[in-house]
């Protein structure tokens, strides 16, 4: 026999998809510590996202190849497909930290980059922002950790990088 009516009425809550988790810590194996890793395709916005995190964290904000040249200090790091080829692929940036996933459509991707290089045509800059970003995708997801929707505002995904590290 089940319940008929279970649930009766809609509550309203404000920032419904906030969780809070109560209870000793749990450790959480899945997740090293290490860098801080903003995967994406170059204008997704990692750069903005990682001096912002990297700022309130008190820690170094560089690309993949200073991050390495550097012999790979806890930082926040900038990579794109490429670096994790050189990784090793998406399970050895894995090992080396959280990896967050910065994913933005193409064309708000092409809205930015023209912003910044206002001649170059639309149709040209979509077509190859479009191809790497398909090509790019299944690597980006085999390797994060977290996903973060690209077209939000930079302050809001400062704050969730910054919860999610806190997890």
């Amino acid at each position: 026999m089940q319940p008929k009516h279970v649930i009766q009425r809609k509550v309203e809550v404000e920032e419904a998809d906030r969780v809070r988790v109560h209870g000793p810590r749990a450790e959480r194996p899945d997740l090293p510590g290490g860098a801080v890793f903003l995967v994406g395709i170059p204008g997704s916005g990692r750069s903005g996202l990682g001096q912002a995190v990297a700022s309130r964290l008190g820690l170094s904000f560089l690309t993949y190849g200073d991050w390495t040249a550097a012999g790979r200090p806890r930082a926040v790091v900038a990579a794109d497909e490429t670096d994790l080829a050189a990784e090793g692929g998406p399970a050895g940036l894995r090992r080396q930290g959280r990896v967050f996933y910065l994913v933005s459509a193409p064309p708000f991707i092409c809205e930015r980059l023209l912003r910044e290089r206002p001649g170059e045509s639309p149709e040209a800059l979509l077509q190859a922002v479009s191809g790497r970003f398909f090509a790019a995708e299944q690597l980006f997801m085999q390797a994060l950790h977290f996903l973060l929707p690209g077209e939000r505002p930079l302050e809001e995904l400062a704050a969730d990088v910054l919860e999610r590290l806190s997890l």
